[in-house]
C-alpha cells in the first residue's frame, strides 16, 4: 500500500505498532506528510488531505481541519510544514497559505498570497518542513513561488496579534545575487552555531545562502550567494539540508548526497 499510516517502533523490543485511519478516534489520514512534537509532548501529524491530527500523551486524537467558508479554520487540508514559536503558537504551512494556530484559544490567523498586496507571502504553496525562526524572531517560509521573511513590528508581542512586514525573495534573471529559483523546497537555520545565515535549497536552482547580519539591517534585502552544479554540487534539486558537528552541511539531491563546507 502506498499510504500506510505511521509506524511506531519500540526501540527496546523492536515491536512495531501501526497507526492507521480507522474512523473516529484514529489518525485522520493514512498519507502522513510530517510528524512533530510540541513543547507539551503532543504529536502533530500533518496529512495530505485531512489536515492535522494531534495526539496527546494518552493517545487521544484532536483534529484540526479546513471548514469551507470558515476563516477561523485551517487554510487547507494538505499540511506539510510545522513550527512552534516562543508563544506556543503553531505555524502550519498548507497548500493554500499559512495558518497560525493558538492551541489554547483554538483561534487562527491566516497569511495568504494577495496579488494586489506586496505585504503578503509570495505564493500559497508552502513546501515540506520549510518554516523556521531566526534569533531575531523573524519567521522564514518557503513556497513554490519564492522565499518569505516575516518581520514582527515588536518581537516581544504575541505572534497572533503583532503586525508583520513581509519581505519577499524571488529570482530575478537580471540579478545574479537574487534567489536562484523561486521553487524553494528546503530551509536550514542553526540558531546555536550558524545564526547569521539562512540556507535555502531549490527545485532546480541549487543552494542559496542569505546573510542575516546584512538582511536584518532596517529589514532590507541582502545579496544572496548561489551554489549550483557549476560550483561542484551533484545536482541542483535540494530536498533536505542538515549540519554535522564539524560545521558541514549535508544536502540531499536528485543525484546523491552532497557534503558542503559553508566556511570554505
Amino acid at each position: 500500500m502506498p499510504h500506510a499510516g505511521v509506524n511506531k517502533i519500540n526501540r527496546k523490543t523492536g515491536n512495531v505498532e501501526v497507526l492507521r485511519n480507522n474512523g473516529a478516534g484514529s489518525i485522520g489520514d493514512d498519507f502522513v506528510t510530517l510528524i512533530k512534537k510540541d513543547s507539551k509532548g503532543n504529536l502533530w501529524f500533518g496529512t495530505w488531505s485531512s489536515g492535522v491530527s494531534v495526539m496527546d500523551k494518552s493517545g487521544k486524537f484532536e483534529y484540526i481541519r479546513n471548514i469551507p467558508g470558515d476563516d477561523n479554520s485551517l487554510m487547507n487540508n494538505l499540511v506539510q510544514a510545522f513550527y512552534e514559536d516562543q508563544f506556543g503558537n503553531i505555524w502550519l504551512g498548507t497548500e493554500n497559505g499559512i495558518s497560525l494556530y493558538d492551541p489554547s484559544a483554538k483561534n487562527f490567523r491566516q497569511f495568504r498570497h494577495d496579488p494586489s498586496n506586496k505585504n503578503t507571502i509570495t505564493q500559497n504553496g508552502v513546501q515540506s518542513n520549510t518554516i523556521v525562526q531566526n534569533k531575531n524572531g523573524h519567521i522564514w517560509v518557503a513556497t513554490w513561488g519564492g522565499l518569505n521573511q516575516l518581520i514582527p513590528q515588536n518581537s516581544s508581542k504575541n505572534s497572533m496579534t503583532v503586525n508583520y512586514k513581509i519581505v519577499r525573495y524571488n529570482n530575478n534573471p537580471e540579478n545574479i545575487s537574487s534567489l536562484s529559483d523561486d521553487r524553494v523546497i528546503s530551509i536550514f537555520y542553526d540558531r546555536t552555531f550558524d545564526s547569521g545565515k539562512i540556507y535555502a535549497g531549490t527545485y532546480g536552482g541549487g543552494l542559496n545562502i542569505i546573510d542575516l547580519d546584512d538582511a536584518l539591517k532596517n529589514g532590507s534585502k541582502t545579496k544572496i550567494r548561489n551554489y549550483t552544479t557549476a560550483d561542484g554540487l551533484p545536482n541542483n534539486v535540494i530536498y533536505g539540508i542538515l549540519n554535522d558537528n564539524e560545521g558541514n552541511l549535508w544536502l540531499s539531491t536528485n543525484d546523491g548526497l552532497s557534503k558542503f563546507n559553508p566556511s570554505f
